[in-house]
């Protein structure tokens, strides 16, 4: 059973809580080697629960996905959920949770778009790396497992990290030893706006948090409020947003000039990285 939005507001606080650790989990990567189509891969265990990867393949419609099982070893329903997930260390949240009723063992199934996986430039998914939280229905805050664990579908030596490679259309904003940050064009045309798309490299060995401000679309402040996190090492193909109607209330029907301040800060101190002034011209 798969459920995307299952329990909204558990995950929100969930996600808070995960930069705060737990007393169930540790701070250790868990490597797991998942050839494909092999099973009982145990990725999780502890005295409360436990997650196992049963079998990685295809499903009907060609999205790459793995059956688990998970077992709630206690005496009242939990929920498992997965967050900061990467796949071969690009961003790729599969938005997976679901409900494990009391002492009991089910299955479910975690499945990544292809659409999403083509755009990040996979064609064969190596590593994953996720946190796996649970925690009791409704207790978001007591944390019965928070772990980082690292699975290698094809085993670790079929892992090889990818270079960024500018397309022909890229603008280079920044490229300093502790970020790469490149525009990649412009959707005018966005599910939810006008989108600026962009490629967020994070090159040092500490989680780090994005933000932009002073954001001026055509001369004019307009602030799209966009964050983003991402852990040591990893990588994101994104965008930034800015909805229709605001540039409309503005008299802004065409997008001839961006330009924001990117401010880079270490998630977990909230030190200051680095700052770089950015312009784009679409």
């Amino acid at each position: 059973m798969k459920i995307k939005w299952l329990i909204p507001a558990l995950l929100v606080l969930a996600l808070t809580l995960c930069a705060c650790g737990s007393s169930g989990g540790t701070d250790e990567t868990i490597p797991t080697e998942a050839p494909e189509g092999s099973s009982q891969q145990t990725l999780f265990s502890n005295e409360s629960c436990a997650m196992t990867l049963e079998s990685v393949g295809r499903n009907a419609g060609g999205d790459y996905c793995w059956t688990v099982s998970i077992e709630n070893k206690t005496g009242s329903e939990l929920v498992f959920s997965v967050d900061q997930v990467y796949v071969n260390e690009f961003e790729a949240d599969p938005y997976w949770a679901v409900y494990a009723p009391a002492l009991q063992t089910t299955t479910s199934e975690i499945s990544w778009f292809a659409s999403t996986l083509n755009a990040c430039g996979i064609r064969s998914v190596d590593r994953v790396d996720f946190t796996l939280s649970v925690y009791p229905t409704g207790s978001a805050a007591n944390m019965l497992a928070q772990d980082k664990i690292t699975v290698y579908p094809n085993g670790e030596d079929a892992y090889q990290p990818a270079a960024y490679e500018a397309g022909a259309s890229d603008a280079l904003l920044l490229d300093a030893p502790e970020v790469l940050f490149v525009a990649t064009g412009c959707d005018p045309d966005g599910a939810w706006g006008y989108n600026l798309n962009v490629y967020l490299e994070n090159r040092t060995e500490a989680s780090q948090d994005y933000t932009v401000k002073n954001v001026k679309v055509n001369g004019q402040l307009l602030d799209p409020y966009w964050f983003r996190t991402l852990d040591a090492g990893k990588k994101s193909y994104t965008y930034i947003n800015w909805y229709t109607d605001e540039l409309e209330h503005m008299e802004i029907y065409e997008v001839s000039r961006i330009e924001f301040d990117l401010l880079v800060t270490d998630t977990l101190t909230q030190a200051k990285v680095l700052e770089q002034h950015c312009v784009v011209e679409p």
